[in-house]
C-alpha cells in the first residue's frame, strides 16, 4: 500500500481544516531529481607493467588538477544544472512529452458541480495556474524535482469558494518519457493550510512493471458546511480522459 500516513486507501473521513488561514488545505507533490551521471572509472592499476603504469598516471593527472576546481565551483555547476532542468522545456503543453529526458510530474485539480459537470481545471500550464474564483491556485510548473519539500502544490481556500464547486479531484501525470516507477521517490500529501499537518501522505511508486503514467490521489467534496475526504490512490495508464475517469469514482 502506498499510504505512509493518515487515511488509508478507499477510506472516507471528514476533512479537518483550520478555521483561519482562509480555511485552506494544500496538496503537495514531490520527487527527487535524476541522479547525476557517474564519472568514468579509471582502469585498475596495472602493477608490474612500467609502460602501462605510466599511461595510468597520465590519465590520473588531469583529474587531480581539476579536483580543486570542481570542489570550488560545484555550487555554481549544480545551480546551472537546476536552471537547465527547470527551464529546459517551454510552457507545459497538453499531453505527455514522450521525448523529454526530465523527471517531470504534474499535479492537477479537477472541479465539478453536484451533478458532475466540470467547472474548473487547475494545473501547471500558464493558462491554468488559478481558477476563475481565485480560490484554487497552483504553485507553478516544476520540471526538475529540485523544488522540495513540495515541488508542486495546489492550494484550495474553502472560505469563499463558489457554492457550485462541489467535487474536487487531485491527480498526477508523468510529463516525460519515464513512467512513475522510474521516478525517484515520488510522494504526495494533503495537509491543513495553517498547521501543515498531513491528512494523507502517500508514495506514488507503483508495483514493478506496472507502466503507470498517472495517479488519482483523492476526492474532496462538500458535506453541509464542511468537507469530506476519500483516499483513492489508483494508478492509471497514459492519455487518460480525466473527467470521464473521475466521474466513475464519484459514482461509487
Amino acid at each position: 500500500m502506498p499510504t505512509v500516513k493518515g487515511l488509508p486507501k478507499g477510506k472516507t473521513a471528514p476533512l479537518t481544516i483550520s478555521q483561519d488561514a482562509a480555511r485552506r488545505f494544500v496538496v503537495g507533490l514531490s520527487w527527487d531529481p535524476k541522479a547525476p551521471p557517474k564519472p568514468k572509472a579509471l582502469p585498475s592499476f596495472p602493477s608490474g607493467d612500467p609502460a602501462a603504469m605510466a599511461v595510468w598516471v597520465l590519465l590520473l593527472l588531469p583529474r587531480l588538477v581539476l579536483l580543486p576546481f570542481r570542489a570550488l565551483f560545484s555550487p555554481v555547476i549544480a545551480a546551472d544544472a537546476r536552471a537547465k532542468e527547470q527551464w529546459g522545456k517551454a510552457d507545459d503543453a497538453a499531453g505527455r512529452d514522450k521525448d523529454s529526458s526530465h523527471f517531470d510530474l504534474d499535479l492537477a485539480c479537477y472541479v465539478f458541480d453536484k451533478g458532475f459537470n466540470q467547472l474548473a481545471y487547475v494545473g501547471p500550464e500558464n493558462a491554468a495556474f488559478i481558477d476563475a474564483s481565485k480560490k484554487i491556485y497552483h504553485s507553478g510548473e516544476d520540471q526538475s524535482g529540485f523544488g522540495g519539500p513540495d515541488d508542486e502544490t495546489i492550494s484550495v481556500e474553502t472560505l469563499g469558494l463558489p457554492e457550485n464547486y462541489h467535487h474536487f479531484f487531485f491527480v498526477v501525470e508523468c510529463d516525460s518519457k519515464f513512467s512513475l516507477e522510474e521516478i525517484r521517490n515520488p510522494a504526495i500529501r494533503l495537509a491543513d493550510g495553517k498547521t501543515n499537518e498531513n491528512a494523507i501522505e502517500a508514495t506514488l511508486t507503483p508495483p514493478a512493471h506496472y507502466n503507470a503514467h498517472g495517479f488519482v490521489f483523492c476526492h474532496v467534496w462538500r458535506d453541509g458546511d464542511g468537507f469530506m475526504l476519500r483516499n483513492l490512490e489508483e494508478y492509471t495508464g497514459d492519455n487518460v480522459d480525466w473527467p470521464k475517469l473521475l466521474s466513475g469514482f464519484a459514482a461509487v
